[in-house]
């Protein structure tokens, strides 16, 4: 099986996918993946990778099946132990418990600064008893979004354990097993490197030194995936090399024989590994070093590829959920790619730069199409920041994290020296790469990748690598390259190519975010984007990354359908409901032009909203009553305001137009004055399809106005469990009463609507 345990794995992970989705994709790739390891492997392997693709079948199918709760959601009392180490976020608390043998997400929010400090002292491994109730993590409420539910689902996880009550001072330490010790002793380590260097060195100690990346600022972790170099800051092969290196020399200096040398370090190799995180990328190196020491030591050397291979097996026989992580992903991908081209591109270069440029190419191109379908946008200079990066962190910060840390220990007054050049170096870097992911221009968003281009980007860069091993010339890779650069630009103009268009009432909770897609991408209109309502809280409970429903839901969205561009940003009126997410929006993508309601006074939020678009030059247009904008066959009019309400609701941009063969009125959060002033002003519109006002609440959608409008359809966006109670009851009856389809987002999720000319179809994305 030398060099042939590549088509094994892959039969694995092929397994996985088409037992999981079944679909025309999956059905395509077996039969091609079948043809393709009959006519390049002797029948030998032929059927052994068939033999195996059928067996773990049957075992990945056999442990999902197994993957079910064994809890009741009537349950409310649990006795149980803490499983991970708790971790405080403001006002919040969280950990795993695990109680009748199954691990549930614990949370718990704490009501006193008091009581925060008291519950501190819990630790992992802690026996306790808890009271509060069972609820089902939250599914993906907007397409492309993350799935919670799925990500707990592949962690064995089923439920969320809202916890009314923890009796910590009845929690007692129990005698626990080897590796919750070894857990337990990690998390010592970062509490001391919390504890003992500045807050500029400390989150990335714990990140290089233990995998740890709680402590790091949210807007660093940003500019470090928004540049492509956040693979830096995630323990991988280079720091497994890096200690398996010196341990090896120590060892070997303090009188060792080889062969006993090799044996503790396969031995620590799994210790470490559960002190740096067990990510994927760090359970892949060690198994990938365990593998060849093992070659070594048996006198059989194991090649790199067979290593790799044998890696991944490994890993999805032990958990074959790896398969959906990114970072298993990742990992493998660019390891594949870097030892694919290792003999036969990376060793024939003669000097450092060209060796380093070649091997940040190629693990740039292995990556690109996975970081495109999972994150939808690139850097430009990713490149030759790498270029950069890699050497600074390689051979500089890691070391040097390590070597402050033992130090410190060892020798204080030296440990001090250290750290001080550490911090310089982290400082430049951190300061880089914030200014450079402050350039917009240097992003490129090209939206989510369908499942055929992602294929296709990866058979294109495939072939490239096979050029490149006969020649590094430019004429030969031509061809190639041009390949790439014309899917890439396929998918940046892949919207404007499409005869669909559609309307998106995002889910933002409790808030309102629409966003309107014409065909051909001629305009794209986002109405409100969401936010959050601000509440007054004292310090210690505010959150260290605090959620922000323009950063974490709008922005991602607009990415993943690869809009870099919108040509109006229409904010109804100063709600942070409505508004909060602008400034966000604002510093990711183009905005031609915003437009607000005429009102006496603008304030708030809203003049927020206007000081930052005057700093990025956009144009704002203040409408009323009267004014309308076309585009081809498209007209948009402003039906209110009229620049005089009394209140602020009433005074939202109120927008009608016809989408879809339908008429269409978007109210904002219009209210019973201003339901009564529009039926006087224009007694004959006929309405299709109504954008409910604020929410569903009792003050707006009279019985008169639903009359009067008499809608096919009523959209309401409003949140889960909202603390108001929307949509109000009488409200769903009145538009009962009038036969009128409802789709509500906490309920549906997203609500879309897609069409082409005089014809369209609404779905939702909770089913």
């Amino acid at each position: 099986m030398t060099k042939n345990w590549v088509y094994m794995a892959l039969s694995f992970i092929l397994s996985i996918y088409a037992y999981e989705y079944r679909n025309e994709v999956t059905v395509i790739l077996c039969f091609v993946y079948i043809a393709f390891l009959y006519v390049r492997c002797s029948k030998k392997v032929f059927m052994y990778c068939i033999g195996a693709s059928v067996l773990f079948t049957f075992y990945y199918s056999e442990l999902d099946k197994r993957n079910v709760t064994a809890l009741s959601d009537n349950q409310t009392e649990f006795h149980g132990i803490i499983a991970s180490s708790p971790s405080i976020n403001g006002d919040r608390l969280s950990f795993q418990f695990s109680t009748l043998n199954e691990k549930v997400i614990a949370t718990y929010t704490l009501s006193t600064e008091r009581e925060k400090q008291r519950i501190a002292d819990l630790e992992m491994g802690m026996n306790c008893f808890v009271t509060g109730k069972l609820v089902v993590p939250e599914r993906a409420r907007n397409e492309r979004a993350f799935d919670y539910h799925q990500y707990l689902h592949h962690k064995k996880i089923h439920w969320m354990l809202q916890v009314n009550r923890i009796d910590d001072a009845a929690c007692q330490k129990k005698s626990i097993g080897f590796m919750h010790r070894l857990l337990s002793f990690r998390q010592q380590g970062i509490q001391y490197i919390d504890a003992t260097f500045d807050e500029t060195v400390s989150p990335f100690m714990q990140a290089l030194i233990y995998g740890e990346r709680k402590e790091m600022d949210n807007n660093v972790l940003k500019a470090y995936q928004q540049l492509g170099v956040i693979h830096l800051l995630a323990i991988s092969g280079l720091h497994v090399g890096l200690l398996i290196g010196v341990c090896f020399y120590l060892l070997i200096r303090i009188g060792l024989t080889r062969e006993r040398t090799i044996t503790i370090i396969m031995c620590v190799l799994p210790i470490y590994t559960l002190f740096a995180g067990a990510a994927p990328s760090v359970i892949r190196a060690s198994f990938m070093t365990m593998l060849v020491l093992l070659s070594l030591k048996l006198k059989d050397r194991l090649i790199p590829i067979d290593a790799l291979s044998m890696a991944c097996m490994l890993m999805l026989l032990i958990n074959p959920y790896y398969v959906f992580q990114v970072g298993f992903q990742l990992s493998f991908t660019v390891s594949f790619s870097l030892i694919l081209c290792s003999h036969s591109i990376i060793q024939k270069q003669k000097t450092f730069l060209r060796q380093l440029f070649i091997v940040s190419t190629i693990a740039q191109l292995g990556s690109l199409p996975l970081i495109l379908y999972h994150f939808y946008e690139i850097s430009l200079i990713s490149l030759p920041l790498n270029m950069l990066f890699v050497p600074l962190y390689s051979i500089l910060i890691l070391p040097l994290c390590f070597l402050t840390l033992f130090s410190t220990l060892l020798l204080p007054f030296v440990g001090e020296i250290f750290e001080s050049i550490l911090s310089l170096l982290i400082a430049m870097s951190v300061e880089c790469t914030s200014l450079l992911s402050s350039i917009s221009v240097l992003q490129l968003t090209l939206g989510a990748l369908s499942v055929y281009m992602l294929l296709s980007l990866y058979g294109t860069i495939i072939y490239l690598f096979y050029k490149m091993e006969q020649s590094l010339q430019i004429k030969p890779l031509v061809g190639a390259i041009g390949t790439i650069m014309l899917l890439i630009c396929m998918q940046s103009f892949i919207g404007h190519f499409n005869p669909y268009g559609k309307v998106t009432m995002i889910d933002v909770g409790q808030g309102d975010s629409i966003l309107i897609e014409l065909p051909f991408r001629k305009a794209v209109y986002l109405i409100d984007t969401g936010g959050m309502v601000p509440f007054e809280k004292e310090a210690w409970q505010e959150k260290k990354t605090p959620f922000e429903v323009g950063e974490d839901v709008v922005v991602p969205y607009l990415k993943s359908r690869g809009i870099r561009r919108i040509n109006k940003l229409i904010i109804t009126h100063g709600d942070y409901d409505h508004a909060g997410g602008a400034l966000a929006l604002l510093d990711h993508l183009f905005v031609d032009e915003i437009m607000v309601g005429k009102k006496e006074k603008i304030e708030g939020v809203e003049k927020e909203i206007i000081t930052e678009a005057i700093k990025h030059n956009i144009h704002v247009n203040v409408v009323q009553t009267g004014d309308e904008w076309t585009v081809e066959d498209n007209v948009f009019y402003v039906i209110a305001p009229h620049g005089e309400e009394s209140s602020k609701n009433d005074g939202s941009v109120v927008l009608l137009t016809k989408l879809g063969g339908y008429t269409w009125l978007f109210t904002g959060d219009l209210e019973e004055e201003g339901e009564r002033k529009m039926m006087k002003m224009f007694p004959n519109i006929e309405v299709d399809i109504l954008k409910v006002g604020h929410h569903g609440s009792k003050t707006s959608t009279t019985k008169e106005f639903v009359q009067y409008l008499n809608p096919k359809v009523a959209l309401i966006s409003v949140g889960k469990a909202n603390r108001y109670n929307h949509p109000h009851p009488d409200v769903l009856h009145t538009l009962n009463e009038y036969q009128t389809m409802v789709f509500r987002t906490d309920e549906d999720g997203m609500v879309t609507y897609l069409f082409s000319k005089n014809d369209g179809t609404f779905t939702t994305t909770i089913p």
